[in-house]
């Protein structure tokens, strides 16, 4: 592989992990406010309190899943990525309910770049598929 092809590579990894990263951030935030809206909604009416913390929780989730795919991008060394990209993707996704539009678009464009061969290819030529 040539040093032109280890570039294109990383910048299209890259890009996955700025996605990832940025995702993560929003979907922190998303939580730490939903888990204030939840407080506030269990003391006034249980029954929304409920409802916000299963809210909370797939907003956690798509969090920690971003974190991860973040890290496992950032050092290149586990295999397996793939799957837990599309989960992570997925669950950036479901966060619509959270209100966090900039988290779903970023799943989205993430799913469709995860569908391209080429990127398939990278991965496992990097060993993390």
């Amino acid at each position: 592989m040539n040093q032109q092809e280890l570039v294109r590579n990383d910048k299209k990894l890259g890009s996955f992990k700025v996605l990832f990263l940025v995702s993560g951030i929003l979907n922190l935030l998303t939580a730490v406010s939903w888990v204030l809206i939840t407080v506030l909604a269990t003391v006034t009416f249980t029954a929304l309190g409920c409802g916000g913390f299963l809210i909370t929780l797939i907003c956690a989730a798509a969090c920690t899943f971003d974190f991860i795919c973040y890290n496992r991008l950032s050092k290149m060394n586990r295999t397996g990525t793939y799957k837990t990209i599309r989960i992570a993707a997925i669950l950036d996704i479901c966060v619509i309910f959270t209100l966090n539009i900039t988290s779903v678009v970023f799943g989205m464009v993430i799913l469709a770049k995860l569908n391209n061969p080429d990127t398939m290819q990278e991965l496992m030529q990097n060993g993390i598929y």
